[in-house]
């Protein structure tokens, strides 16, 4: 009797020191810094909000790289004089990294002048002092950023909590080149640019979550903060945004 809970325990005492170990190890996180047009930001700095003092440059290519916990938390922001102040989705560490096309942490930016002239354009009066812009890629299946057309056309979004923006969610075109056309008024769901904006977001945490029958997703929202003192442009680009696994 005594033999048959000593092993239980002693088993239970290794699976939690394994599941401590494992936590705390340390794993590679890389990324991109690109452009919203896609060439590479060479020499932004990127800084990870929950790592104080943890700062690294982009590359000739946009390339960073960093270590970081398994199972923490991770939301990056990126800083250069000639683009717009952009923070990243809120991204929870795996055992395996964040590596590969597939897992790896993008960045797509604006710079100064395309930011100025999407707030012109775009119908909503853009509060970029006080309040948040979230935006996300809603991604088909097997496409990254690297390709183009990349999103999954058909597809609806809904901000969680809804209660927190006034808006209705702005979902951008695309012209027959590929590249987004954000002239587009009324669209009802994603084209196959993918994109969308709510407008206007106060600080809080919130999910956006994409939906459209027949899909099976891989992950079908994305996390994305407002903080306060932090960037007012926050975007999931893929495959951070919601990602169809299969149609």
């Amino acid at each position: 009797m005594r033999l048959s809970l000593t092993l239980p325990l002693a088993f239970l005492l290794l699976l939690a020191l394994h599941l401590t170990v494992a936590s705390g190890q340390l794993v590679k996180v890389e990324g991109h810094a690109l452009d919203f047009v896609g060439p590479a930001i060479v020499g932004a700095k990127i800084r990870v909000l929950e790592q104080p003092g943890l700062v690294v440059e982009s590359d000739h290519t946009g390339y960073f790289q960093f270590q970081s916990s398994v199972g923490s938390e991770i939301t990056l922001v990126l800083n250069h004089p000639l683009y717009r102040e952009t923070q990243g989705p809120t991204v929870t560490v795996p055992a395996s990294g964040l590596v590969g096309v597939e897992h790896e942490m993008v960045l797509q930016v604006p710079n100064s002048p395309t930011y100025q002239f999407l707030k012109a354009i775009l119908p909503a009066q853009v509060d970029d002092e006080h309040l948040c812009q979230l935006v996300v890629t809603v991604t088909a299946p097997g496409k990254t950023i690297y390709d183009d057309p990349q999103g999954e056309a058909n597809s609806t979004c809904t901000l969680s909590p809804s209660r927190s923006s006034p808006s209705h969610p702005y979902y951008f075109g695309m012209f027959k080149n590929g590249a987004t056309n954000p002239f587009t008024r009324g669209l009802n769901s994603t084209s196959q640019d993918g994109g969308v904006v709510f407008f206007n977001v106060p600080v809080g945490n919130y999910t956006i979550t994409a939906q459209k029958e027949g899909v099976v997703w891989q992950h079908d929202s994305s996390y994305l903060r407002c903080i306060e003192g932090s960037p007012r442009l926050v975007n999931a680009a893929p495959t951070w945004g919601p990602r169809a696994l299969s149609d």
